[in-house]
């Protein structure tokens, strides 16, 4: 996959207002999020599937569509800073945020 040769990219999430040590995943990853968060327009929170709301499902379109062409753009110096926006963003949305998917992803590493 596109630019998984070098080593994964760190990420920091702020949950419950407290910053959690950074995560470290590879761009791949990141797609591969986006992918399973659009795909059925509802998560998991604590095993119970929740509707997304169409701002947040907005939000993971747009970035769905920005990652590929920012990918390019950005180049390897750029990436860490916009993976950083990416995961900030979804953790605006409380659905998202307490999502089982999103959890693990930002704060299991």
């Amino acid at each position: 996959a596109r630019g998984d040769a070098g080593e994964p990219y760190a990420v920091e999430g702020t949950f419950a207002g407290r910053a959690h040590p950074r995560c470290r995943r590879r761009f791949s990853s990141f797609e591969t999020l986006l992918q399973h968060l659009a795909a059925s327009g509802s998560v998991l929170v604590c095993s119970t599937a929740v509707r997304l709301t169409p701002a947040a499902q907005a939000c993971i379109e747009g970035w769905s569509s920005r990652l590929g062409y920012e990918h390019a753009a950005a180049g390897a110096a750029g990436h860490a800073p916009l993976l950083q926006q990416l995961v900030d963003d979804l953790l605006q949305f409380q659905e998202l945020r307490d999502s089982d998917l999103l959890h693990a992803f930002v704060f299991d590493d």
